[in-house]
């Protein structure tokens, strides 16, 4: 396939995302001098460009750029469904994976909140990255929000194709200016997962290390080469600034600098690296 062109099922979800809101928009449309109630469901789409993906301290682009793209649906009970996909860009690229997340957020009171998330997800390419074989997750967290900052812990486990766990510590706080909004966050992840070695970054750059002991404890193989690397302990320290500016009519601007620490060489080939992202967000109520 062509690398620098997107495939034709990347092209398909774009266009849902893109026209399928706007499209919706003469179901949402209310009489404008009606508008003392406020919407139960809001709907968006969005679409950004990245240019690498890095979550966690793991790398899931393989150091390309990506073309992300999705829709959501949420009510105000707390329930919300995502649906979106990802093409890479550059040499190499195509369409690389779909995912569909169902969610729930319960405010318990005024210094806690419950969320949780199950998900199913599918890579074109199964040795990508260290959890492209892995097709389902669920997620749980808790949220404690303080006048200062907002204090989170999250448990992330995946499974079929393997298994993978993956806790989080989180802090962040919002600001809003007018149409200006800020949301700077700090994240320390950690993992639990023994790895297939043709999905460990460090194999892919240098396959002759294969079973020299890449990571904590080595998988059984009857060649006498490891096959399998599990890795546990800090995956990533993450410093992100997401910002968004409101451009009305339902559009909203957004861009994101993010720096990550990766220290696992298993799973990352920079153990430092800058990020960023530029994209666009439709909403609407329903």
């Amino acid at each position: 396939m062509n690398a620098k062109r997107i495939s034709a099922q990347s092209w398909l979800m774009l266009a849902v995302a893109v026209l399928l809101l706007p499209a919706a928009r003469a179901h949402a449309q209310q009489d404008s001098t009606d508008d003392e109630d406020e919407s139960s469901w809001t709907a968006s789409a969005h679409t950004l460009y990245q240019n690498k993906d890095n979550s966690r301290g793991v790398d899931l682009s393989n150091e390309l750029a990506i073309l992300g793209y999705g829709v959501r649906i949420e009510h105000l009970s707390g329930i919300s469904l995502d649906v979106g996909g990802a093409s890479l860009l550059g040499a190499g690229g195509g369409f690389d994976r779909w995912n569909v997340t169902l969610g729930y957020t319960y405010t318990a009171s005024d210094w806690l909140i419950l969320s949780g998330e199950l998900s199913q997800f599918k890579y074109a390419d199964d040795s990508l990255n260290a959890i492209a074989n892995l097709t389902n997750s669920f997620t749980l967290g808790m949220t404690f929000p303080t006048k200062l900052v907002n204090v989170g812990i999250s448990y992330n486990s995946y499974f079929g194709g393997g298994s993978a766990s993956y806790y989080g510590l989180n802090f962040d706080r919002s600001f809003q200016k007018d149409k200006f909004s800020a949301n700077p966050s700090l994240n320390f992840s950690f993992i639990s997962q023994t790895i297939d070695q043709k999905r460990l970054i460090s194999f892919k750059r240098n396959p002759n290390a294969a079973g020299k002991g890449q990571g904590k404890g080595l998988g059984q193989g009857g060649t006498g080469l490891s096959t399998s690397v599990t890795v546990t302990g800090m995956s990533g320290i993450t410093l992100a600034v997401p910002l968004g500016y409101d451009l009305g009519r339902g559009f909203t601007l957004n861009a994101q600098p993010t720096y990550v620490y990766s220290p696992k060489a298993e799973l990352a080939a920079s153990t430092s690296e800058f990020l960023w992202s530029l994209g666009l967000t439709y909403s609407l109520g329903l």
